[in-house]
């Protein structure tokens, strides 16, 4: 099969793949699939349980600054630093959860689902199908390891306290010792001296554990996942410019110069040869176009939730790295995951928004790169327009404002150790 031969698939449903049935599952749980932009029942049942987690977070977030104020002069710093750490992820989540109200976000996985994934691209060649397959496998894999962090790193997060007052004899009923929990919060119960009341906040806090790192995770995924297939489509669009062959044949040229007349022969496509490039031109700049449009409509989807992942990282990054520190083992283990989690997060959303414009930036070459010589004067002025077009990279910013990329990343990174070695000489 040569490069540029059409060859026909049959039309797989992404939604079928065992990544997307993850993340369907898990959105369905927080009540943010759209199911009646997929033709499914609509569940006012789901549509009044994600509301609830609205509000519920909100309440939750109460509680958790009024604990924080009403216990500030008898907290440690330790301590101190583990309920802006829970505090920071619940608004973190909460960001995320607002996604569902958003009117236009059903209609942008509808769109991406039916037109944009890579299987329901209609001009496959060899090429693609490589670049379609790689990307399918290393979504298969990036999946599996946020479902594994989410559903080890959460029991372990709310474990470590548990485990904690078990070594402190706090489950001991002649023990005055006070309980700690995973996540702290002002209730009208002692759950700080009463077991019954404790295990209750417990099994309460692993849900909740649960809820923001769901609701986290899952929505980093799909984005992440959407722009694989995004940076699939540029690098096909870049294969196939590199591709269009060179005339099969040349032809000859009457040239005259200082009076003589000699022949020449030329590179040039025939007639016919213009017309299907042509075509191939009007294909490829509208695939450009779609690309663009539904690059905007994400930044668009996402422009919030972005712009708070980077200011959530900016202040909740050091704390951590702190709890780490200054935890001992049982911080190294609870905070370890949380540490791999938020920091792989950053480098992910960064690095990988990045490709979209490092390599939309590549296309400007492969235009050039045709063989716009041979070509008749109309296509030219085609190859010049498609060329004006690509002169911009296409990226990501968070709310039209905030370049995401590496350079932030960096910057937030450095930011980020230089305020943990300050609260690190801190008492």
């Amino acid at each position: 099969m040569t490069s540029d031969a059409v060859v026909q698939l049959q039309r797989r449903d992404p939604l079928k793949t065992k990544q997307w049935k993850w993340i369907r599952l898990y959105l369905t749980a927080l009540g943010m699939w759209p199911k009646v932009h997929f033709g499914e029942p609509r569940s006012r049942l789901n549509e009044w349980y994600h509301m609830f987690l609205i509000v519920h977070t909100l309440i939750v977030m109460y509680s958790q600054i009024h604990y924080l104020v009403s216990h500030y002069a008898t907290t440690s710093f330790f301590e101190m630093g583990h309920m802006l750490v829970t505090l920071f992820l619940n608004v973190h989540s909460h960001v995320r959860l607002q996604l569902a109200f958003d009117k236009a976000f059903g209609p942008m996985l509808k769109h991406f689902f039916t037109k944009m994934h890579l299987f329901n691209y209609e001009y496959h060649n060899t090429y693609s199908i490589q670049i379609m397959e790689k990307i399918e496998r290393f979504s298969w894999y990036l999946a599996l390891y946020y479902i594994v962090l989410l559903n080890i790193g959460c029991p372990i997060f709310s474990m470590i306290a548990w485990g904690t007052n078990y070594l402190n004899g706090a489950y001991s009923r002649n023990n005055n010792v006070t309980l700690v929990s995973a996540v702290y919060l002002a209730t009208p119960f002692d759950t700080e001296h009463n077991l019954f009341n404790w295990i209750l906040l417990a099994a309460y806090d692993l849900y909740f554990t649960y809820l923001i790192a769901g609701a986290s995770l899952m929505n980093d995924l799909t984005l992440y996942l959407i722009t694989f297939q995004i940076m699939g489509h540029i690098l096909i669009l870049e294969n196939n410019l590199k591709t269009i062959p060179k005339p099969p044949s040349r032809v000859l040229s009457e040239v005259t110069y200082s009076g003589s007349v000699n022949e020449i022969e030329l590179e040039m496509f025939t007639e016919e040869e213009n017309v299907e490039i042509h075509a191939k031109l009007k294909r490829f700049i509208t695939e450009q176009r779609h690309l663009e449009e539904f690059i905007n409509e994400i930044a668009n989807r996402y422009d919030l939730v972005l712009l708070v992942t980077y200011l959530y990282h900016l202040v909740n990054g050091c704390i951590v790295l702190l709890e780490l520190l200054r935890g001992g083992k049982a911080g190294l283990v609870q905070y370890g995951f949380l540490a791999t989690g938020i920091f792989v997060q950053l480098i992910s959303i960064s690095v990988i928004l990045e490709q979209v414009c490092t390599l939309s930036d590549r296309l400007g070459d492969a235009v050039y790169s045709t063989p716009w010589q041979c070509m008749s004067v109309r296509n030219q002025k085609t190859v010049l327009l498609f060329l004006m077009r690509v002169q911009t990279p296409m990226m990501f910013k968070a709310m039209g404002v905030a370049e995401v990329g590496v350079k932030p990343m960096a910057g937030i990174l450095k930011t980020t150790l230089s305020y943990f070695a300050f609260l690190n000489s801190l008492e």
